[in-house]
C-alpha cells in the first residue's frame, strides 16, 4: 500500500496506520490507537477508512464497526505508523494495535 500526502495534511507531522488483513470477530478490536498519558501530544484523528476485503463467503450478517474511546489498549499486535515526511517521529507514548484487549471503553 502507498500514501500520498492527503489535501489536509498541514504543516503538523501527519502519520498513516492500517491494519491489512484482519479477520473480524466478535469482541476484536480490529484497530486501535492509544495516546497515553505523557506523551505531550494531541491527536487529531482526520479520517477512518473500512474496506471489505473478502476471500471467503459470509453467511448472515456483515460486521459491524463501532469507533469508542478507551482508556488503554494491551496485548495484540503491534502496528508501525507510517509519515510521509522522515524527519517527523512519533512519540513513543503513542501506540496502534490490533486484535488488542480493551480496557476503560467509554
Amino acid at each position: 500500500m502507498s500514501f500520498s500526502t492527503p489535501p489536509y495534511a498541514p504543516s503538523r507531522p501527519t502519520f498513516f496506520v492500517s491494519a491489512l488483513a484482519v479477520a473480524p470477530g466478535n469482541g476484536k478490536s480490529m484497530l486501535s490507537i492509544e495516546n497515553a498519558a505523557g506523551s505531550g501530544r494531541i491527536l487529531r484523528l482526520v479520517a477512518v477508512q473500512t474496506y471489505n476485503v473478502q476471500t471467503t463467503a459470509v453467511v448472515g450478517v456483515n460486521a459491524r464497526f463501532d469507533l469508542v474511546r478507551f482508556a488503554t489498549h494491551a496485548a495484540g499486535t503491534l502496528l508501525t505508523a507510517a509519515t510521509n515526511d522522515t524527519t517527523n517521529s512519533l512519540s513513543t507514548g503513542i501506540t496502534a494495535r490490533t486484535d488488542a484487549t480493551l480496557t476503560g471503553e467509554v
